[in-house]
């Protein structure tokens, strides 16, 4: 890598209306955890291990598109849960196309 210049990421867009099939997932209620040992308030460590699986089934080629339905990250008004969030999922949308949808915690 230069310096001054980010890693080159490739994302797929999903197929065309009308194709075969669609291999997508769905899943909501997630949360956030960080990724290093820092240590914060309301954290759910189980999102690694579902962002390590999703992010393989993305790399396998087995994922076109993601929706998160709802209750995205929990965040209770700390920037930084967000940004624990962003950095968690930025494998996969930064890959295939990723849907979010409204749930209790966002309203």
């Amino acid at each position: 890598m230069e310096v001054g210049w980010s890693d080159q990421i490739q994302f797929q867009t999903p197929p065309a209306g009308g194709s075969d099939e669609l291999k997508f997932l769905v899943y909501g209620d997630m949360g956030k955890a960080p990724l290093d040992p820092s240590t914060e308030h309301y954290i759910q460590p189980g999102s690694l291990s579902v962002v390590k699986a999703m992010v393989g089934e993305v790399g396998n080629g087995n994922v076109d598109s993601i929706f998160h339905i709802g209750d995205i990250s929990y965040a209770t008004g700390f920037l930084v849960e967000w940004d624990y969030f962003l950095q968690l999922i930025s494998p996969l949308a930064s890959r295939v196309s990723y849907m979010t949808a409204i749930g209790n915690h966002e309203r």
